[in-house]
């Protein structure tokens, strides 16, 4: 369950290549070591927690170093408790100082979210 200003927890790791990108199991932070650019695309199902005052609006997005990336915010307007919507994006992000902390971010009301993934690829370096 989500929280207004919380961080999102990813409680499993899949492919690990190398040491650009670590995450620890059941942490909302992932940090790059490396500096590039990284694509970073973002999936989960989001809904309001029983109980909700409707209608509620839930909103999610990438934060870089305590900063909101543009273009990731995820928003969706909920009217019943039964009502899920998906949430997903994809972003290019610019990594100029080591070690950059990225995270999940979720506003609104308490609200549940799962099964989420964010996955991080490295593109290149800075020329």
């Amino acid at each position: 369950m989500g929280t207004s200003g919380g961080a999102l927890i990813f409680d499993r790791n899949a492919v690990i290549n190398g040491n650009a990108i670590s995450h620890a199991q059941n942490s909302a932070d992932i940090v790059i070591q490396q500096t590039g650019f990284y694509q970073v695309s973002f999936h989960s199902t989001m809904g309001p927690t029983t109980g909700a005052d409707f209608p509620t609006t839930v909103s999610m997005y990438l934060q870089q170093q305590g900063t909101e990336v543009p273009g990731t915010v995820v928003q969706h307007t909920f009217h019943t408790t039964a009502d899920t919507s998906n949430a997903a994006f994809t972003q290019i992000i610019k990594v100029v100082s080591v070690p950059t902390t990225i995270k999940m971010i979720g506003q609104g009301e308490d609200y549940f979210y799962g099964p989420a993934s964010l996955v991080v690829n490295k593109l290149g370096n800075i020329n």
